[in-house]
This record gives structure tokens, C-alpha cells and sequence, in this order.
């Protein structure tokens, strides 16, 4: 009876494992980079975008195999990547300023965007924010802003896009 309560105890075990996905995120391999970029605009005004990339080795317990007992955790990898797009007058004043932040997952062969969400920031007087939208598509992360200031609109799109090998670009609309 005992060996019994014991194999059924085990077996219980086994398919929890399969049924229920947990992430374990190793902090020691957790490290960033960073990148700026700029534009240029026919008026003198410009922006600059920065963008921050965040990394680390997730072992993916839902693509656990259990054999004998023993369980196999293969290894995919995630990145979460924020640009920020800031316009600046011909003057220099920074005006507003416009946030992408993805999440990306990708193991070598395949890669997707998990997320996405957008943010703003307005720093120069009179100046307003509209609209903001934020989408994913395959393994890109994308956020759009409309600005206002008295007549002038200005609309602003940034996006982040991940390979399969796990590089983050800056896609510029």
C-alpha cells in the first residue's frame, strides 16, 4: 500500500510539473546596453532616441521533459528593450519625449514580441500629448504619439524589433 501512495505521489508530481509553466530568471546573467541615435529636422528642431536593452536566460520549465524521474528544462532567452524618442526646438528646449517598452523572447531560431506599452513625458509649456498607442506585431513592439503645440502637430512613432539571435533595433517610422 505504502509503494502504492508513493508511485501515485510521484506520478501527481510529474504532471504538475507539465501543467503549471514557472520562469526562473538567473540574476547573475541579467546585464544592459545602450544606444543613442539622432534626427534632424528641415526646421532645426531635432530628436534624439535612446534606446536601453535589458537581458537575461530564462529557463522555461514548460518545455520540461520528465524521464525516470528526472526533468530537462530547455533554455530561452528574453530582452526588454525600451527607446525613448525626445523632441528638441531649434533652440535646444526639450519639448516632450515618447517611450516604447518591449519584451522579447527568442531562442535562436525564432523570436516574438510578448509586449508592449507606451508612455510620455511633456516638458515644454504649451505643449500637449493627443494621443499614444502602443501594438506588437511578429517580434516588433511599436508605440505612436500625437503633439500639439497652438496650429503645429507633430506625430511621432518609434518601435523596437528583436531577431531570432536576440538583437534589438530601433525601427524609426
Amino acid at each position: 500500500m505504502k509503494r502504492i501512495a508513493t508511485v501515485l505521489s510521484l506520478s501527481i508530481l510529474v504532471v504538475a510539473m507539465l501543467a503549471f509553466p514557472a520562469y526562473a530568471e538567473d540574476p547573475a546573467n541579467v546585464s544592459s546596453t545602450s544606444d543613442t541615435q539622432l534626427e534632424l529636422f528641415s526646421d532645426g528642431s531635432y530628436a534624439i532616441i535612446d534606446t536601453t536593452i535589458e537581458y537575461a536566460t530564462i529557463y522555461d520549465q514548460e518545455s520540461v521533459v520528465a524521464t525516470n524521474a528526472i526533468a530537462v528544462a530547455s533554455t530561452s532567452s528574453t530582452k526588454t528593450a525600451s527607446a525613448t524618442y525626445t523632441y528638441y526646438s531649434n533652440s535646444g528646449d526639450k519639448k516632450w519625449s515618447l517611450t516604447v517598452t518591449g519584451r522579447f523572447s527568442y531562442n535562436g531560431s525564432t523570436s516574438k514580441a510578448t509586449s508592449a506599452s507606451v508612455s510620455h513625458k511633456i516638458f515644454g509649456s504649451g505643449w500637449s500629448c493627443s494621443d499614444t498607442s502602443h501594438s506588437i506585431s511578429g517580434a516588433t513592439a511599436k508605440a505612436t504619439g500625437t503633439f500639439k503645440y497652438g496650429f503645429l502637430t507633430k506625430n511621432a512613432a518609434i518601435g523596437l524589433k528583436c531577431s531570432a539571435k536576440g538583437t534589438i533595433t530601433t525601427v524609426n517610422y
